[in-house]
């Protein structure tokens, strides 16, 4: 179980994000080392150039709902804590491990709603307009808004 707290703060673009994902991405490939999926970087972290809070979203995408449960388990033994779906059907959410970058986790189904809604966002923010559009306008706001909740 993770005893670390989600960071609170919007920072610029870090480059060391893409390798901090790769770690991630390598103690999943062992844990599920012979269940079909994929592992994806997702979220704010996964556009180039762009502000975000500092955490890793990562989701492992299965190819069907049979074997969502197994990726499920052999994530938990692995040691990641299941959080279940927090309100979003079709999408199971882990804690983070304390051995690596803070991160979420979750695994989708192939094609699912929740797994199409994390690829279409960051697709979508990987464009260059709205990329720069969002570092102007979004992260201020973003990085008041984080600091008033640490407050």
């Amino acid at each position: 179980m993770n005893s670390r707290k989600p960071p609170a703060v919007v920072v610029d673009y870090q480059p060391q994000w893409p390798e901090q994902f790769a770690a991630i991405r390598a103690a999943v490939e062992v844990a599920l080392a012979d269940i079909p999926h994929v592992t994806e970087h997702v979220g704010s972290t996964a556009v180039p150039g762009l502000p975000a809070k500092p955490i890793i979203d990562a989701d492992v995408v299965v190819p069907a709902d049979d074997v969502l449960p197994v990726a499920v388990a052999r994530l938990a033994a692995a040691g990641w804590a299941p959080e279940g779906d927090l309100g979003i059907t079709g999408r199971e959410a882990f804690e983070p491990r304390d051995d690596l970058p803070y991160h979420h986790l979750y695994v989708v189904v192939d094609g699912s709603l929740p797994h199409r809604d994390h690829i279409d966002l960051r697709d979508l923010l990987r464009t260059r307009r709205l990329r720069n559009s969002l570092s102007r306008c979004w992260a201020p706001t973003a990085r008041r808004t984080a600091r008033a909740r640490r407050n």
